[in-house]
């Protein structure tokens, strides 16, 4: 995942970084990055202005033009600046890449996923802005942010089917799933309940979610259902 942020800046990546600021600048530059991670995150691009952005870091609003250039290139320094908090975990990327049982990965995966949803909610709505409001830069930083992960994911889960761990699995749809189903229960939790969380702590939302996923893709029935009668023959009787 440290890769992830190591690139060179070009025109078509809107996730390369502009040049460091100069120390004087520093403090000015966080300020607003914090600001506009608040902002976006809350009201999204459209809804958000560079002078409610400024108000809030208690800055002149020329300095954002001045330190990022425009208002889209801030929303993508505020996205990386979220993405650089994220560092996958030796022992999932080790378990993916290896050949430990189902429970052990996908536990492990589940864990990363809530952590990221309980601990940087922010980075989850700016992803989603980003898809709603910024399209179609929005498509290279998903395969940035989520690339990695999800690769690694769908790899395992190839190999799991193969050897028939968990038969029958498609690997690119569940990681895809997997992935977009927790991190949108969490997001929309307080739509759908009114509820902040929809559990009680992180150790109850990552059981939860790794027993539901383990049935879910090792569901193996001793009997196939029975074969469906047709129309006519239901509605003779």
């Amino acid at each position: 995942m440290k890769a992830l942020m190591e690139t060179n800046r070009n025109d078509g990546d809107p996730m390369a970084g502009r040049p460091p600021a100069p120390a004087t600048d520093r403090g000015v530059r966080e300020r607003l990055l914090e600001a506009a991670v608040k902002m976006f995150a809350a009201n999204g691009f459209t809804g958000t202005s560079t002078r409610d952005i400024a108000r809030l870091a208690e800055v002149n609003e020329c300095s954002i033009y001045r330190l990022f250039g425009t208002k889209q290139d801030l929303f993508w320094a505020a996205l990386r600046s979220s993405v650089e908090q994220i560092r996958l975990r030796r022992e999932l990327e080790g378990a993916l890449a290896g050949d430990v049982e189902p429970e052990v990965a996908l536990r492990l995966v589940v864990e990363f996923l809530v952590n990221i949803s309980v601990y940087q909610p922010e980075l989850v709505r700016l992803l989603g802005t980003s898809w709603l409001e910024l399209r179609p830069q929005a498509e290279l930083v998903q395969r940035q942010v989520m690339g990695p992960i999800l690769r690694l994911l769908s790899d395992y889960l190839a190999r799991a089917s193969a050897a028939d761990r968990l038969p029958g699995v498609d690997p690119s749809l569940t990681a895809i799933a997997l992935a977009s189903s927790i991190l949108a229960h969490h997001a929309l939790s307080p739509v759908l309940n009114g509820v902040s969380r929809p559990y009680a702590n992180t150790e109850e939302a990552v059981a939860t979610y790794s027993r539901y996923w383990l049935n879910l893709l090792d569901a193996r029935p001793d009997d196939p259902p029975p074969p469906r009668e047709p129309n006519h023959v239901r509605a003779g009787r």
